[in-house]
């Protein structure tokens, strides 16, 4: 299991996963879109909320990860995932909302007008 893992495996596990969402992502970035149904997916109106929320729910999720083991008395890897993944999910993506809403709307506004 993932407990059984040494600090340079958990590391190289993470880089990793690191590894495959840029793959993932840098086709979205670069490629041109045209009006194909990937376009439309990602001129989404879901899909640029969480562009602008993605920032803040990266800040606030291990947090709630760390919360949602605590509410229901779990050790890490070896929780609920099915309780704890949706409760962090949406606690991180609320708190990310009301981040961006409260601080980081008003600041980029404010650097806007300087």
């Amino acid at each position: 299991g993932l407990d059984s893992l040494t600090g340079i495996d958990t590391e190289f596990r993470h880089e990793l996963g690191g590894l495959i969402v840029a793959l993932l992502v840098v086709p979205a970035i670069f490629v041109p879109l045209g009006n194909g149904w990937v376009a439309r997916v990602l001129r989404s109106r879901a899909v640029r909320l969480g562009a602008v929320w993605s920032y803040g729910f990266y800040l606030w999720h291990q947090g709630w990860i760390d919360a949602a083991l605590r509410l229901t008395h779990a050790r890490e890897f070896h929780g609920n995932l099915a309780i704890i993944g949706p409760l962090a999910l949406c606690y991180a993506t609320a708190t990310a909302a009301i981040t961006w809403k409260v601080v980081e709307r008003p600041l980029q506004r404010l650097q806007a007008r300087r």
